[in-house]
């Protein structure tokens, strides 16, 4: 069956490594389509929200010079 939109979890996205200006545009249009929005600014705390919470979408921007490699 169909589940009513009210009791719907609130989608929750983590936007990472994306420059400041396009970061607050997507957090912004996120926002108002009704979900969760959380950032991260580096590797680790990026990796760090991927293990404590439940995302259901993690929009990473370039890696810059410090990479993802091991």
């Amino acid at each position: 069956g169909v589940i009513p939109v009210a009791i719907m979890k609130q989608p929750v996205i983590l936007i990472a490594g994306v420059d400041e200006a396009l970061r607050r545009g997507v957090k912004g249009l996120l926002i108002r389509h009704g979900c969760e929005v959380t950032e991260s600014f580096d590797n680790t705390s990026t990796l760090r929200s991927c293990q404590n919470r439940t995302l259901h979408l993690v929009i990473l921007g370039p890696s810059g010079g410090d990479g993802w490699d091991g």
